[in-house]
């Protein structure tokens, strides 16, 4: 049922091999983005892919860089030196929190069950970090700096705590391609038929509607509980409640 209104939508994003730019123009002003991947080459010269995706730390004002092949590095800053980590395995999502700390899917065996949640210091104090098997494979990790999500390729979408603890897991209708959580802990899942999810903080499933008519490639709560997404065919749309 489609429970929300489409307040703007806009087509033929402008769409680059190392920068994506969008924006939209609604009742509140000007909304407008982009994000930029950028080739990054480790110690030897070899590169870790064609491209590595960069994450910024809000609140510690760190740069990670993310290679799917297993080495998640913290870029040089002023206050906090480079770093590299290495994983034996597929990095398949970082989201760092509002403590301080950063938790990195990992996955070593393909389609099987060898994935892992890691909660990591990446300054080296060690403190609260763990490890958490999530039993399948896992490709999608969210977070809101406080709460942390994660889906699978078999539909579950799960909370998790911070001490590692599993709050709650729901099962959606269609593995997701996408997730965002809003600061409330609410959650919203596209996924590759061009459906949204919408799911209360504690994991009730609150409505399903076609967001669009590709796969939902991203999602972002906007204020006044409005909620932006993009596909692949390079739409966006904003709905309303």
């Amino acid at each position: 049922n489609l429970s929300r209104s489409l307040l703007v939508e806009v087509r033929d994003i402008t769409a680059a091999a190392t920068r994506r730019v969008w924006s939209l123009d609604t009742a509140q002003g000007t909304v407008t983005g982009h994000v930029d991947t950028v080739p990054l080459k480790p110690p030897g010269g070899q590169t870790g892919g064609a491209n590595l995706d960069l994450i910024v730390d809000a609140t510690s004002k760190r740069i990670f860089a993310v290679d799917p092949k297993g080495i998640l590095r913290t870029l040089p800053s002023p206050d906090h030196p480079a770093a590299n980590r290495r994983f034996g395995g597929l990095i398949t999502g970082v989201q760092p929190l509002d403590d301080g700390r950063v938790v990195v899917c990992l996955g070593r065996s393909g389609f099987g069950v060898d994935y892992f949640l890691l909660f990591l210091d990446p300054l080296g104090a060690g403190a609260g970090e763990w490890s958490l098997p999530t039993n399948f494979c896992t490709h999608l990790l969210a977070s809101n700096g406080r709460d942390i999500f994660y889906a699978t390729k078999n539909a579950r979408l799960t909370k998790v705590s911070r001490t590692g603890a599993k709050l709650w897991q729901t099962v959606l209708a269609q593995a997701p391609s996408t997730l965002a959580v809003a600061l409330d802990g609410a959650v919203a899942a596209g996924d590759d038929l061009g459906f949204i999810t919408l799911c209360s903080p504690s994991g009730q499933i609150r409505e399903r509607f076609r967001g669009s008519d590709a796969s939902v490639s991203a999602l972002l709560f906007m204020p006044e509980d409005m909620l932006l997404s993009a596909d692949v065919a390079g739409a966006m749309r904003l709905f309303g409640p």
